[in-house]
């Protein structure tokens, strides 16, 4: 983490690094110009006055400034407010740390936007809670604020970009969890968009009778529009697989692309979805799934048995409550079940067989294929690994 004389340093040089990483779509900076542009369009709505934590060289503030917009910011690099001021002449710039709270300097001011962008990562969770409970102090009635920075929906989506770029990951940083600063703060209104992988835009408001109203209201309009976007996906998805855009049906084509799989005309065929063309199992029939997490039950049909399960995995479940979880079409993981084999195994064991038949971690674990399986029966290329990455 930098400190005020490494900001003062990298002032210079700020703008350019920013994009050149958002420009190759890696963290931290992939989707940086969306996100400033989503906190812009938001603030456009209505004007008055701004305050902007931590704004850098003032690439977002100049552009609400010469809208109109009475301008205050807080930054500690003197060199960064030096290189804002030029482009903001008459706006209210204060060199202070917010890391130790907000300034005397601005009274009992209230603000009708307090935005901050890619700076709020320097507080830990703990000092994030007391700084948003400073800045709702600020904060005018109907007024609004916002975070875009480096920001997840969730722990498990942190955990993902974290693991994705291990080698370059700020461990000193502490980003943005949108379920954690909602539980900190459950009687506020808190939205949150993914813009990237790693990046996303936090908006809070006070919430009353009318605000639970306007919420219902904007929540109603916003999967409005994400279910259109959604159709349009879908209508993409359709257009490469030729079937419907469902997991099934996805992951069906998935794999008779990445394992050679000739798949039946009939989505509807009940024993089976295909068979390998080529290779060891050539010939073989095969009966494809795709599950968004692994709960260790796998669908089985005893009346028609394929002579395998191909099994696309999500991660593995966690217990509990699935309330809120989202299940994202990941492939982390890939079976591979000798049916035969399989059914002697679990008559032997007096298992019930049907559309959710329990299966032994062990047999999971035999049946491995990827990453790193220990099932011979297919070992898959470098290009079938590569290609499985892709939906990781």
């Amino acid at each position: 983490m930098l400190d005020k004389t490494g900001f003062d340093l990298w002032a210079d040089g700020y703008d350019m690094d920013v994009q050149l990483s958002e420009e190759s779509g890696e963290y931290p900076f992939a989707g940086y110009r969306e996100v400033l542009g989503t906190v812009y369009k938001t603030v456009r709505e209505k004007m008055g006055t701004v305050l902007d934590i931590g704004f850098g060289t003032g690439v977002l503030t100049r552009k609400l400034y010469d809208d109109g917009y009475l301008i205050t910011g807080i930054d500690f690099s003197e060199r960064m407010i030096k290189i804002a001021a030029e482009k903001m002449p008459g706006a209210n710039l204060i060199q202070y740390d917010f890391a130790q709270g907000l300034p005397a300097a601005l009274g009992d001011t209230k603000f009708d936007w307090i935005i901050s962008t890619y700076a709020i990562h320097h507080l830990t969770d703990e000092k994030k809670a007391s700084f948003i409970r400073d800045l709702l102090g600020h904060l005018a009635e109907d007024g609004t604020i916002i975070f875009g920075d480096v920001a997840f929906q969730n722990t498990r989506d942190l955990e993902y970009a974290m693991e994705r770029d291990r080698p370059i990951w700020d461990d000193e940083e502490d980003y943005l969890v949108a379920d954690r600063i909602k539980g900190m703060f459950p009687d506020l209104w808190i939205d949150f968009k993914k813009i990237s992988y790693c990046s996303g835009v936090l908006t809070i408001k006070r919430e009353d009778n009318r605000g639970a109203l306007n919420r219902q209201e904007y929540n109603l309009s916003r999967l409005a529009k994400l279910i259109e976007e959604k159709n349009k996906i879908d209508a993409e998805i359709t257009s490469i697989t030729e079937r419907p855009a469902i997991l099934g049906h996805v992951g069906e084509y998935i794999a008779s692309q990445i394992f050679r799989i000739s798949l039946e005309e009939s989505a509807s065929q009940k024993s089976y979805d295909g068979q390998f063309i080529d290779g060891p199992l050539a010939g073989k029939s095969v009966n494809i799934k795709w599950y968004t997490r692994r709960t260790g039950l796998l669908d089985i049909n005893p009346e028609a048995c394929p002579d395998f399960y191909l099994v696309l995995s999500g991660p593995r479940a966690n217990a509990g409550s699935s309330r809120g979880m989202t299940l994202p079409w990941v492939i982390s993981e890939v079976f591979l079940f000798d049916s035969l084999e399989l059914m002697r195994n679990l008559e032997k064991r007096g298992v019930k067989l049907g559309i959710a038949t329990s299966l032994t971690l062990e047999i999971w674990d035999k049946a491995k294929i990827y990453p790193n399986g220990t099932n011979r029966q297919l070992a898959l290329t470098d290009n079938q690994i590569k290609a499985l990455s892709l939906f990781k």
